[in-house]
């Protein structure tokens, strides 16, 4: 796990719109890896980002029940991760939102101008959807969604 404050590498494209989304997603799921490597919950990232600046932020929420705020101070900096703590009882109900969703046989989809995403990772399996432009976020995912933003801002 990266520590906190510690800046991401930044990320640099001529085609911004198209290459950024997708390399910064993946820059946030890399450090998604949990804590503990004998997890069977692993991390749950939301990650939204993209656009002119193609700036973006999310959350990762890990099985030990930390949660890394990913984000830039200003539009064309390097990323950086913020730990705060949730009960790790929160983080097991979303664990449960996404098996009662189905998630891990929901469809990818595609990464847009201003995309959003929603991965979950552990050591045995990792699935992530796209949501943005002419895609919606689908209707099963919209509660855990919310909560993870609401407890990024709760924090």
């Amino acid at each position: 796990m990266l520590e906190t404050g510690k800046l991401l590498p930044a990320i640099t494209t001529r085609k911004r719109t198209r290459a950024v989304i997708p390399m910064a997603i993946a820059v946030a799921i890399a450090v998604a890896t949990p804590s503990d490597a004998g997890s069977q919950t692993g991390s749950i990232t939301l990650y939204c980002g993209g656009g002119a600046t193609g700036d973006g932020g999310g959350l990762i929420a890990q099985a030990d029940g930390a949660l890394l705020h990913v984000g830039r101070e200003r539009p064309g900096e390097p990323h950086i991760l913020k730990r705060t703590t949730i009960p790790l009882e929160q983080v097991r109900r979303w664990h449960a939102m996404l098996d009662t969703a189905r998630f891990d046989s929901m469809p990818r989809g595609e990464p847009s101008n201003m995309t959003c995403s929603l991965s979950r990772r552990s050591p045995r399996r990792e699935h992530l959807i796209f949501w943005g432009g002419n895609r919606q976020l689908p209707k099963a995912l919209r509660a855990i969604v919310e909560e993870m933003w609401a407890a990024g801002r709760n924090d």
